[in-house]
């Protein structure tokens, strides 16, 4: 191991409470968490999309549930909420409960499937179909929407779901957020939106349940288009049938069917992010060999990514009297994941990292370190600021140090 310049032994006190302080900024927040349950088969439930909404109507967070029928939301405040769950052969259950501030509720939402009469088949122009999708073909041969069969998904071979419906009139599908939503092609103002407004959604359907706003959510992140048996898109409220008309049918309606005995997926659509950052070495003295560089982070697994970054270790940041100022180079590749869930602020991590440091143009000293990291980053539309401390030596208290980094990543996909 080369010389370090400059540093004294780090208190192992100092390494202990950058790594808890993640930990407790992400503790200050509300989440709830839990399971669907069939109570009749008694096991979790794969197949649906779980709503949470809060006090008034507004949905605050939605999910595909997974395989065990688990769920994880943050709730931005403390107060009223209504958990509810939509899938196929279940129908709608939901619960309401009260969130404490800087609480964790654990939920068993707890649901019944539908009679097996329901999966039973008619016959519509001389072919079977479930029973369930007959009000479908009927309103298919009134003409008034777009309707679309799985023969005809299947014919144009889309990739996600949003590539059908960007085959429709009555509706765009457009990015937001780093996502792709789904919005109305009407005039906002005649469809009570705000004037002004760039884009309001259409009401989405999976089953007959209401699930939302189609600018509210990513429905290709919520539903694989392996699962979608039928589709049918309403412009307005002239054409929207009885069943679907509510409030806010004037913007349109889009009523996705699944296929008997089909899950309802959750396709992982890996987030790449792309950012700039600053940082340095903590010393007694102060901070030194300055660090200024980029990083991506590319998602594996939900609440597991891969962060890779490369830092210009410059002169002119050190402070205070942290001694000789090396520059160079540092190359940094971690695995991290999110252990209170993927849209938890607060992460941990471990990798290695090599630099490359020298105190003149005759010589470079060469060093590689195993490290350990916690951070914090707080996503605000697609960007997201980020603080991080990375304990280099981890297991070496005597010589390990601390490393600082601080900066913005954006979303590009």
């Amino acid at each position: 191991m080369s010389e370090r310049h400059g540093c004294s032994r780090i208190p192992t006190w100092f390494a202990a409470a950058a790594f808890v302080l993640g930990g407790v900024r992400a503790a200050t927040a509300q989440e709830v968490r839990g399971q669907v349950w069939d109570r009749i088969n008694n096991r979790g439930v794969s197949d649906g999309v779980v709503t949470l909404v809060a006090a008034g109507g507004t949905i605050v967070a939605r999910a595909a549930v997974g395989p065990q029928g688990q769920y994880a939301f943050r709730a931005p405040d403390a107060g009223r909420y209504v958990l509810q769950f939509a899938g196929p052969g279940y129908g709608v259950s939901a619960t309401e409960f009260t969130l404490a501030a800087a609480e964790t509720r654990i939920l068993r939402l707890e649901v019944t499937p539908l009679p097996p009469a329901e999966l039973d088949t008619v016959v519509v122009e001389g072919q079977p179909v479930p029973r369930r999708l007959s009000g479908f073909h009927q309103r298919r041969a009134s003409g008034l929407g777009e309707f679309i069969t799985r023969e005809q998904i299947e014919a144009s071979n889309p990739r996600v779901l949003t590539d059908v419906l960007r085959r429709t009139s009555g509706v765009e599908v457009v990015r937001f957020d780093g996502g792709a939503r789904i919005a109305s092609r009407r005039d906002p103002t005649l469809c009570g939106g705000m004037r002004g407004a760039a884009l309001v959604g259409p009401l989405m359907f999976l089953d007959g349940t209401f699930l939302g706003n189609g600018m509210e959510a990513d429905m290709d992140a919520l539903l694989s288009i392996q699962t979608i048996e039928a589709v049918e898109v309403y412009s307005g409220a002239s054409t929207v049938p009885p069943e679907f008309n509510r409030s806010g049918a004037e913007c349109g309606v889009v009523a996705l069917w699944t296929r008997p005995g089909a899950a309802v997926e959750t396709p992982y659509v890996r987030p790449v992010d792309f950012g700039a950052q600053v940082g340095g070495w903590i010393v007694s003295g102060g901070m030194q060999e300055g660090r200024v560089g980029g990083r991506a982070i590319i998602g594996i697994w939900p609440g597991v990514e891969m962060t890779a970054a490369v830092n210009a270790i410059v002169s002119g940041l050190e402070t205070g009297n942290a001694g000789t100022n090396r520059t160079g180079s540092q190359i940094v590749l971690a695995p991290r994941g999110r252990p209170l869930g993927e849209r938890s602020p607060w992460y941990v991590g471990g990798g290695f990292t090599y630099l490359s440091l020298s105190e003149s143009r005759f010589g470079a000293d060469e060093e590689d370190h195993l490290l350990a990291m916690t951070g914090v980053s707080l996503r605000r539309g697609r960007a997201s600021p980020f603080v991080e401390v990375q304990l280099l030596d981890p297991f070496d208290p005597g010589d390990a140090q601390v490393h600082w980094y601080a900066g913005v990543t954006l979303r590009l996909y």
